[in-house]
């Protein structure tokens, strides 16, 4: 009869108890990854709202039945500005908004590209439902930093302006504090010069203060149980190793566990720093990265010596050469050139990584020996390798998984090598392998259909979110169009209503002038939209020619000669001298026009509009045109001259669309001067026309004099018979308004049909009284040649 103790061991020896043994641990394994791996990181901040423009909300939150939550959202930004609390509420510019956690490499503010190198300012408000003791727990930051939160400070490193100002840190801290008016002042000075990263890659986590403590104490101690682990796993077959078996695999793996223990001690809780606080950040940063490199390999040659036909020396070779070409940088470089390393580093760990899953998997489908627990250690950490991967560059949100999966291969690893010395192991029980296979099938499928649903989604939201970007364009052309229909409609209306009725009242005073006028409205109108589109299209293209600016007003006044007469303007004339550019005189005309209208359409009845031409500079000169509307709104100058845009200076029936403004503007600035508008709202407009000028002559107030004196001598001169022909018909002219224009050009038709010698003179000098729209110089004019 065999005793309790003979039992105990051929039980123990039994591959299905082994495989109870191992499952359990996987069981086990997969749990604390869940756990305090995947789950402790998803599940902080989880359902937590993001900050908007540096405010982050949390009035509505219960903190006493959540978890942490992380900072991240929008942060206000100051770059390469150290600022305090006080030197941000003393800023009155706005700040620029950017969202944590991210590295402020390749961002561009105030039109500069950020490089890695520098230093900034994070600020966040914090709203909490009610004031108590809070804290943050800072994860890693590749540099240095300091941490003010109402009025406590922590500082990890030394923040400086500078490489020789900045001293970097690795250590992870926490910042305990009081909120005050249920209110939390968060602001965060970071400085990097050592580092290809700068700025808060990882995020910050924010809670009670007790819920901060029990985080760390939870992280803390996760990771020395980890770290205990692989330390007794390196301990112990080393000393098997130099006890008396000499067997590769052993010292290997004795190795792998040594560099699993600095990894692990480099990352995470970063407990080689709690150990020893002055060790420099440059020397643990040379240990994070020396570790992760060589590991790689050691995995690699410890899976050659069971499965040397699988992976071949050459390869190994190709191994360790990329290692140590890789070591170089890390031993001898700054630390600005070699953190560049893992940028390719862990495409190439990605490709061994899958060569060795690859392997182990044509191992396992081979039955050769150790193949299963192998596969399942390596599957494990090839899944949480992967996973960091993508976590690290921000493509998903789970959490940091390797030191997990570390402890899932090491476990595995030593399994093995427990096996192996002890020459109990057992083939895998086929159906236990086969259901773990399908297991890890389901898992993979699992994975690529929630991947395949997660990127649906995402198509759908981006579809979504265009659509509704089109949407609302739509909405807006179709408003601009009705808007831009309307306007044109209610413009075109009026002088075409009057041009139609006045067509029908044969008796009506004036109907030509008014058909005339109603014409040219339409007629500038017509022009306006057609100039303002094609410059648009093609540009503005003008007809330059020698041009006298004098002129181009008189004959702008004489296209606005009824409206000025129906509304009982006066128009007063400021002109020192006469002013020649060149330029399209159809065009300088018509800018006046449109202003003459606006200028008419806001003036009362009864009032006055000035004209004023006077030189600026050298080559310049200005053409005030100011009536005494009720003005323009400071918000509609900065408008008025943009397509489609249009003061309510007066009543809706005096609307417009805004073309002909928007023409003057395109139209003076081809000619090379410009446009500006000066109001004061309720003192009336002033618009001021800036061109360029090729000449001016003042004009001699003596010489006109003199020669209005000797106009008047010849007139005097006059025969008697010629006079009393010409009387009658100066008396006619003399009752005529200077804006009546067609009928006084009938009267001067009547002087010119006498044939008298003196006629074109008379008939020449009342024409420039007309061209003048001036009603005392026409008067003056007929008084003269009557006396």
């Amino acid at each position: 009869m065999q005793s309790f103790s003979q039992l105990v061991l051929k039980y123990f020896k039994s591959k299905y108890l082994q495989n109870i043994l191992y499952a359990l641990f996987v069981v086990f394994a997969l749990a604390i990854m869940y756990k305090y791996g995947f789950y402790d990181e998803r599940s902080s901040g989880k359902g937590a709202p993001k900050s908007v423009r540096g405010e982050l909300i949390l009035k509505e939150h219960d903190f006493d039945h959540s978890e942490l939550f992380q900072l991240q959202g929008e942060f206000s930004f100051y770059w390469n500005k150290l600022y305090s609390k006080e030197d941000i509420n003393a800023l009155e510019e706005k700040p620029v908004f950017v969202t944590l956690p991210s590295v402020w490499n390749d961002k561009t503010i105030y039109s500069d590209d950020i490089t890695a190198e520098g230093f900034a300012t994070y600020y966040l408000t914090i709203k909490v439902p009610d004031d108590g003791f809070y804290g943050i727990r800072v994860k890693e930051l590749d540099c240095a930093y300091k941490l003010m939160v109402n009025g406590e400070i922590i500082e990890v490193g030394k923040v400086g302006t500078s490489t020789e100002t900045t001293v970097p840190s690795w250590k992870r801290q926490e910042i305990y504090f009081y909120s005050h008016n249920k209110k939390i002042d968060v602001v965060l000075q970071i400085s990097n010069f050592h580092h290809r990263k700068g700025g808060p890659e990882d995020v910050m986590l924010f809670g009670k203060a007790s819920d901060v403590r029990a985080y760390i104490l939870r992280q803390l101690s996760l990771s020395i149980f980890l770290l205990a682990v692989f330390c007794a796993l390196a301990g112990y077959f080393l000393h098997i190793y130099i006890v008396g078996r000499r067997d590769v695999s052993i010292i290997l793996f004795s190795l792998l566990s040594m560099f699993g223990v600095l990894r692990l001690a480099t990352t995470g809780e970063k407990l080689l720093l709690w150990v020893f606080p002055s060790m420099s950040w440059e020397f643990a940063l040379r240990i994070e990265y020396l570790a992760f490199i060589v590991i790689t390999g050691l995995f690699f040659s410890f899976l050659r010596t069971f499965y040397s036909k699988i992976f071949t020396k050459k390869m190994e070779f190709a191994v360790w050469l990329v290692i140590a070409i890789s070591v170089v940088p890390v031993l001898f470089m700054s630390p600005f050139v070699f953190t560049y390393i893992p940028l390719y580093y862990q495409f190439f760990a990605f490709i061994v990584s899958s060569y060795m899953l690859y392997g182990v998997f044509m191992a396992l489908l081979k039955k050769l020996a150790f193949s299963g627990v192998f596969f399942v250690g390596i599957f494990f950490f090839y899944a949480s390798f992967i996973n960091d991967i993508l976590y690290f560059n921000k493509m998903i949100d789970s959490g940091f998984l390797l030191p997990y999966g570390l402890f899932f291969i090491f476990f595995s690893f030593s399994f093995v090598m427990a096996k192996k010395l002890t020459h109990s192991f057992l083939e895998v029980d086929l159906l236990s392998t086969a259901l773990k296979k399908h297991t890890m099938q389901l898992e993979q499928e699992v994975n690529v259909r929630t991947q395949e649903i997660r990127l649906q989604k995402d198509s759908i939201e981006k579809q979504a979110f265009d659509l509704e970007k089109v949407n609302k364009k739509l909405i807006e052309l179709n408003r601009f169009r009705d808007g831009m229909t309307g306007m044109i409609v209610h413009d075109l209306k009026n002088p075409l209503n009057s041009i139609i009725n006045l067509s029908q009242m044969h008796d009506m005073p004036d109907r030509d002038k008014l058909i005339w006028q109603a014409g040219i409205e339409m007629h500038n109108m017509v022009l306006n939209i057609l100039d303002v589109n094609k410059a648009e299209e093609v540009g503005f293209s003008i007809n330059r020619q020698f041009l006298n600016l004098n002129d181009a007003i008189t004959s702008a006044i004489h296209d606005v000669s009824v409206n000025v007469m129906l509304k009982g303007i006066c128009i007063e004339r400021i002109e020192p001298a006469q002013f020649n550019t060149f330029g399209d005189f159809d065009i300088i005309k018509r800018i006046l026009v449109n202003i003459l209208i606006n200028a008419i359409r806001f003036s009362p009845t009864n009032g006055k509009i000035f004209i004023t031409l006077e030189k600026d500079g050298e080559h310049m000169v200005i053409c005030k045109i100011k009536d005494q509307g009720p003005g323009i709104t400071k918000e509609m100058q900065s408008k008025i001259f943009d397509r489609y845009k249009s003061g309510d200076q007066a009543d809706q029936s005096l609307r417009s669309t805004g073309l002909g403004l928007a023409f003057c503007k395109l139209a003076i600035e081809a000619h090379g001067g410009s446009i500006a508008v000066h109001s004061n709202f309720g003192d009336g407009a002033e618009f001021q026309i800036l061109i360029p000028v090729e000449s001016c002559s003042f004009i001699n107030k003596e010489r006109i004099k003199n020669e209005d004196e000797d106009q008047s001598v010849k007139h005097s001169k006059l025969s008697l018979q010629s006079k009393n022909l010409i009387v009658p018909y100066l008396s006619e002219l003399k009752e005529k308004e200077v804006f009546e224009v067609t009928d006084i050009n009938k009267i001067l038709g009547m002087i010119g049909a006498l044939n008298i010698e003196e006629g074109h003179c008379l008939i020449e000098r009342i024409n420039e009284a007309v061209f003048s729209c001036n009603q005392e110089r026409y008067i003056e004019t007929i008084n003269r040649i009557l006396s």
